[in-house]
């Protein structure tokens, strides 16, 4: 996203309907299962880690909610994402190329 415009593919004018991204985020903040699974990997290779203090720390501004529902699901995207990063850079491959499939998407 740039200057306030919609997100959009970088050599197209097409863009991401608003919906499509508010979808994307609540259906990513479901996969609970997966980020706890991925967590505990993550602290099982690296238990000195300081991650669980990292995501305990993130917080979402007030202006990008209207609810607490939002507001959760937004703290949960944020939450998987850090743990994502993490995973990757310890295992070298994505939490998608095999847990969330034997997590079920959960």
């Amino acid at each position: 996203m740039v200057d306030g415009s919609l997100p959009g593919y970088p050599d197209s004018e097409q863009t991401l309907a608003p919906s499509t991204i508010h979808r994307f985020i609540t259906n990513l903040s479901r996969l609970t299962t997966s980020a706890q699974k991925a967590l505990e990997l993550v602290l099982q290779e690296n238990p000195a880690s300081a991650i669980c203090r990292n995501i305990a720390n993130l917080a979402v501004p007030r202006q990008k909610y209207k609810t607490k529902t939002r507001k959760g699901n937004l703290l949960q995207c944020l939450k998987f994402f850090d743990i994502e990063a993490l995973f990757q850079h310890t295992f070298n491959t994505s939490i998608f190329t095999k847990l969330a499939i034997s997590c079920e998407f959960r």
